[in-house]
């Protein structure tokens, strides 16, 4: 602790601040998780399914198999799902929300940039989970079958195959493949509690949290992704469904939080090229410069005002500096920084194999206020609790142990923490903090749909697919965005109109119908 290094940003004012306990410790996530794994599609000429590509088992899973996922039985109620993967694996999904009602992307070119407000229900309308498993997935019924992609188990990934010749009508073919984890080895442990400091800012906004808040917790997050990790993805459409099942898998881990239940909702999504974000050294990314370059970058954007966190991924390789030391890493955070100008965490992430999610979810621990389990309490926050009475060898989340059902729990230090900061028994979050911004805001005069046209709509959210066609908002204010390909039928999928899109009669979309409205 006495050889850290202590940093601080210039004073700023800002109605985002929110927390008065601001001057944190930036803490590690070392890296023990980056998995290989493979690609989210795969090219591959299929003749036949081998008869020796058999069952997956819970116990005993192949590290690469082929399935025909289907769904054996739906709820309309409550939209719950009985997905088959194959004979022995057969999943009970509930569904899963996420997203705010309209939520942003910025897509952001050098000095150029463009924002489009989109519509939550309809990215989310796919996304399921399952608790006992720990599975997030993308389920989709398309014209010629059912598919799935996204996080099976701890272990298991899977994704449809592209078949060169694929069958109009038929199944489609999926691939489940297996991550694997490594367990910690001790000099990593030891180094994890080398961690340089971040200093944030004391708050200067008198906005106290209200005598009882809430009991739910809903975290309003934003993701940056920068360039190359953007590039990763056909369309933003593709971008986004992979971000939202990484975060629906983030939080499977804090459903046993209570007191207060903690959520989390994604209110936007920017890509950047990183050159004002990112700071190398010796050809990696160090930590502690990119999240304060993070830091001052959301504090100029007015779009970040309703993310109480914002994540960083880059599937770059992060290391801490440390005096003339350099140190791998996969994530750091300001620890408390929740709604506060240091509201900031960064983490590696390789995309389409979703092993960014254990990192991402570790970060927004500390983001919430809590330490590594076994440390004492934070010197830097008055009144922290720390996490002294829990193990460092238990593998729970705020351990650097992966090995274990324990991993994808809070410890009970962990939750005592969150819950400190929650409950403000060390004056904390302010009642701006807490509320949830759940709608972007717009006024008559800025509205999603202004300017917007279904061909402009389908370009942006599926931008580089090839044999697009858009077709126009309905009288049902419904619009699509086909792929028209030889020798198949047009695949289609359907967007709600954003509200102001124009729909037929001359009119205009306002909350799904069709009318005649003032928009100025």
């Amino acid at each position: 602790e006495d050889s850290r290094k202590s940093h601080s940003f210039s004073s700023h004012r800002t109605k985002r601040i929110k927390n008065s306990n601001s001057q944190l410790l930036h803490e590690l996530l070392w890296e023990n998780n980056l998995f290989s794994a493979s690609e989210i599609s795969y090219k591959m000429k299929i003749a036949f399914i081998p008869l020796f590509l058999l069952g997956l088992c819970k116990s005993a899973l192949f590290s690469e198999t082929f399935v025909y996922p289907k769904i054996l039985e739906s709820r309309d109620d409550d939209g719950a799902l009985l997905l088959y993967v194959n004979d022995d694996f057969t999943l009970e999904l509930q569904k899963s929300h996420l997203l705010a009602d309209y939520f942003h992307v910025s897509i952001s070119n050098g000095n150029d940039s463009e924002t489009v407000i989109l519509d939550g229900n309809d990215f989310e309308k796919n996304l399921y989970h399952s608790y006992e498993n720990r599975s997030s997935l993308l389920v989709r019924k398309m014209t010629n079958g059912l598919e799935v992609r996204g996080i099976l188990n701890h272990e298991l990934r899977i994704a449809p195959v592209i078949l060169e010749d694929p069958a109009p009508d038929g199944p489609i073919l999926h691939k489940v493949f297996k991550t694997s984890e490594r367990s910690d080895d001790t000099s990593v442990a030891q180094a994890s509690e080398e961690g340089q400091e971040v200093v944030g800012h004391e708050n200067q906004d008198n906005n106290e949290g209200p005598d009882k808040p809430p009991d739910t917790f809903t975290v309003e997050l934003c993701f940056v992704a920068v360039t190359k990790h953007k590039n990763a993805f056909k369309t933003l459409d593709e971008m986004i469904m992979y971000l939202l099942t990484l975060l629906n898998s983030v939080m499977l881990r804090y459903l046993d939080m209570q007191c207060p239940r903690v959520r989390f909702q994604l209110n936007g999504v920017t890509t950047t090229d990183g050159s004002k974000l990112l700071s190398y050294e010796s050809g990696h990314v160090e930590i502690t410069e990119t999240l304060r370059s993070l830091a001052r970058f959301i504090y100029k954007n007015s779009i970040y005002d309703n993310c109480d966190v914002v994540v960083l991924l880059t599937s770059d390789t992060l290391i801490l500096k440390s005096g003339q030391q350099l140190t791998r890493a996969s994530g750091g955070a300001v620890t408390g920084g929740v709604c506060t100008h240091t509201r900031v965490a960064v983490a590696h992430d390789t995309p389409h194999a979703y092993n960014g999610e254990r990192t991402i979810a570790h970060e927004l621990a500390h983001t919430l206020g809590s330490g590594h389990d076994g440390a004492g309490p934070h010197p830097k926050i008055p009144g922290h609790l720390g996490a002294n009475e829990c193990p460092t060898n238990t593998s729970y989340l705020m351990t650097t142990g992966q090995i274990g059902a324990n991993t994808y729990k809070l410890s009970t230090c962990t939750m005592r923490q969150i819950s400190a900061k929650y409950n403000f028994s060390c004056r904390n979050l302010s009642e701006s903090c807490i509320k949830v911004h759940s709608p972007v805001n717009y006024t008559s005069s800025l509205y999603p749909g202004k300017g917007m046209t279904a061909e402009k709509f389908c370009n942006i959210v599926h931008k580089g697919e090839k044999g697009l066609k858009a077709r126009d908002v309905n009288n049902e204010c419904v619009m699509k965005c086909c792929r028209l390909l030889s020798k198949q039928k047009p695949s289609c999928r359907s967007y709600n109109a954003l509200d102001g899109m124009a729909c037929p009669g001359k009119k205009t979309c306002k909350k799904g119908v069709c009318g005649e409205y003032q928009w100025t």
